[in-house]
Parts: structure tokens; C-alpha cells; sequence
């Protein structure tokens, strides 16, 4: 109780160009210029405020942008279709390049629990009274066999329009984790690439070297294309990973060493997994209805996916995004938490992803 730090405007250590001068819950938070900032005087916008918006009412930014109260917002299915139709879309449209911030789906691979912890009322899995059916998914979930089939038998494609329109489907959907233009090689090295010696040129991006180790690894993903973004090479702007028929053989892989374990998988007997959906907003809401039948219709029905209702933005994000630790994650796959970079190296991402809590993002696996 006596532990302030980060509770209060006036607890929080600073070292950006602004600090937070003012916050009321869930209406605005503002920001302003930082004096003690190292460069202030080239801090060129004073004053940032930002609006709260919990997502149910899906034309409220688009609402509030034409009303002068914000300066501008995202476009949703909905709200693109109303700036069309009004005119505006032609004088105030862009296209902002997708930043070095990834956002990914995670596997539980260890759930303790069936119900949101700081709630056991909510986000309540229809597992929640049915310990065999939680025994087999989990055990699924620890096949890696089983792990591919799910990706690749995502339309992420359909799956991103739901948010952000057809037009943008593509644009902002990425391969890897790390991007695969992060970085690139400085001076010539040679890598093991499955225990092989390449060697790379300078000028050589990252995500050249990630796609020779995908491949040497024999997984039928591909995170790079060295022809996008004018030859200059990306990860983003195409879908690398959804193939059916990749799906149904990675799942059939898993129903044959899973049997092994006693686990059958079949059209008769299927592994129910847990989706939260964020129902108060119907771009989410359709989101997790692609994805439940992009997964359903590529598995042929051997694999369930339940859309747990999330009512509310707080319910959504107390199942996964607001945990402390991987015993508390409410879910089988989660879509709502990212990354972005600290410094210009792969190992900001890559780090946390480290056991022994020692990565921030593990919890998002459900270790702990």
C-alpha cells in the first residue's frame, strides 16, 4: 500500500521529451514538453492530449476527428466507408508506414486458469468444469506440430481486414517478430546456419539470415522478401505463414505423435481452444469470428475454436494483457500484446523471450 511509484502523475521517473502533467481516468491523459529533456528545444509540439475511447461505439474517433476535438484517428471497416461516402477520405487520408512495433498471437502452453484472476466472473471458458477437455488442449498445445497447424491455417489477411478494411489488410501484417529490415550487417559475417558456415555481406538485412534458418529448419514460412519495398527487402505487406495444406500436414503430424500420448484428434472428437473476444466492439467481435472460421475450416472441425465473450475492453484485457505472470493467462491463443524496440539490435526483441522470467514477453506463453 505504500508503494507509489508509477500510481501518480507526480511518481514517475522521467527521461522522454514530455512528462504527464495531467490524468482522469478512462477520459484523458496530457502530456507536455519535458524542460529537463536533453534536446527540449527542439520539442516542436508542446502539448499532447490524449482521448479515452473504450472501442464500443466504432465511429466515435471518426466522430470526434470531424468535430475538431481530435487532430486525427484510424479508420475502421465502418468508418471508411462513412469518409467515402461524406467526401472526406480523398482530403484527409494517408497511409502511416507500419512502425517497428510487433503485435502477435501467443500459445498458453501451461494455463492454470479458466476464468480472468482479478475476476473469477468474467471471461469464464467453456472448459472452465471440463478438466479432460483442458488436459487435451493443453497437451495439443505443447506439439509444436500442432502449434504450426493453427498458424498456417490462419487467413490473416481476412482476420486484419476486420479492423482495418481490405484496403490495409496486407499493409501493416507482419512475418517475424523482429522485423526482418531492422537491421543490417555492417561489415561481412559468417553465421552457422545449421551448423553450415554462410557467410553474408555487408549490407545484408536480417531477415535474409532468419529465412535461411527458416528453411534450413524445413518450416514452410516465409518471413522474408527480398523483393519488397522496392528491392530493399521486407517482412511486412504479405501473409508468409497461412496455407492450408501446410496446416492439414502439420496437423496431421500432431494427430499422429499426440496419439502416442493417448490424445485423439478427430472431426468426432476435436481440441477446443479458447479465443478472448472482445464482443463490445463489433471490428473485434468479427475479427475473432474470422479467425474461429479460418482455424475451423482449414482443420476440417478438429479443432474448436470458442470465442470467449469480453463484453468490455478491461474484461479483454484483464484475460491476458493485464497479468502479472503466466499462471494467470485466460486463454489457449491471445492477440492482444506486442513489442517494440529498445535499440538497433535484434536482441531487444529476442530478450524477451528468455526463460526464467529474465524475458518480459514469456508470460505471454503462460510460463512462469
Amino acid at each position: 500500500e505504500t508503494y507509489t511509484y508509477g500510481k501518480t502523475k507526480d511518481d514517475i521517473a522521467y527521461c522522454g521529451p514530455y512528462t504527464v502533467t495531467s490524468h482522469t481516468d478512462k477520459n484523458t491523459i496530457v502530456f507536455s514538453a519535458n524542460n529537463s529533456y536533453w534536446n527540449k528545444n527542439n520539442i516542436t509540439i508542446k502539448t499532447l492530449t490524449w482521448m479515452y475511447n473504450d472501442g464500443k461505439v466504432e465511429t466515435k474517433a471518426y466522430d470526434d476527428f470531424k468535430a475538431g476535438i481530435l487532430d486525427g484517428c484510424g479508420l475502421n471497416p465502418a468508418t471508411l466507408t462513412i469518409a467515402r461516402t461524406e467526401g472526406t477520405y480523398a482530403a484527409n487520408i494517408y497511409v502511416s508506414a507500419t512502425d517497428a512495433t510487433t503485435f502477435c498471437g501467443f500459445y498458453n502452453v501451461n494455463r492454470a486458469v479458466y476464468a480472468n484472476v482479478n475476476d473469477e466472473t468474467k471471461a469464464i471458458s467453456p472448459k472452465a468444469e471440463n478438466t479432460a477437455e483442458q488436459t487435451r488442449s493443453i497437451a495439443a498445445l505443447r506439439n509444436v506440430h500442432f502449434r504450426r497447424a493453427l498458424s498456417f491455417a490462419l487467413d490473416r489477411k481476412t482476420y486484419n481486414a476486420q479492423t482495418v478494411g481490405d484496403d490495409l489488410a496486407l499493409t501493416s501484417l507482419r512475418n517475424s517478430y523482429t522485423p526482418g529490415n531492422f537491421v543490417y550487417l555492417e561489415e561481412q559475417v559468417t553465421v552457422k546456419i545449421s551448423g553450415t558456415d554462410k557467410t553474408y555481406p555487408a549490407g545484408t538485412y536480417y531477415g535474409k539470415i532468419m529465412q535461411d534458418q527458416i528453411d534450413a529448419d524445413g518450416v514452410k514460412i516465409k518471413v522474408w522478401d527480398p523483393t519488397a519495398e522496392g528491392g530493399i527487402g521486407s517482412s511486412d505487406g504479405f501473409d508468409g505463414w497461412y496455407n492450408t495444406a501446410n496446416a492439414v500436414e502439420e496437423l496431421n503430424k500432431a494427430i499422429t505423435e499426440l496419439a502416442t500420448q493417448g490424445v485423439e484428434i478427430s472431426a468426432e472428437k476435436p481440441i477446443y481452444i479458447d479465443l478472448p473476444s472482445f464482443t463490445g466492439s463489433n471490428a473485434y467481435k468479427n475479427r475473432g469470428v474470422a479467425f474461429k472460421q479460418s482455424i475451423e475450416n482449414a482443420l476440417g472441425g478438429k479443432v474448436i475454436i470458442n470465442l470467449v465473450d469480453c463484453p468490455t475492453s478491461d474484461e479483454w484485457y484483464y484475460a491476458g494483457y493485464y497479468t502479472n505472470a503466466g499462471e494467470e493467462a485466460n486463454y489457449d491463443v491471445y492477440d492482444v500484446s506486442g513489442w517494440g524496440p529498445d535499440y538497433g539490435d535484434p536482441q531487444t526483441y529476442l530478450d524477451t523471450m528468455l526463460d526464467g522470467y529474465a524475458g518480459y514477453m514469456v508470460k505471454c506463453l503462460g510460463i512462469f
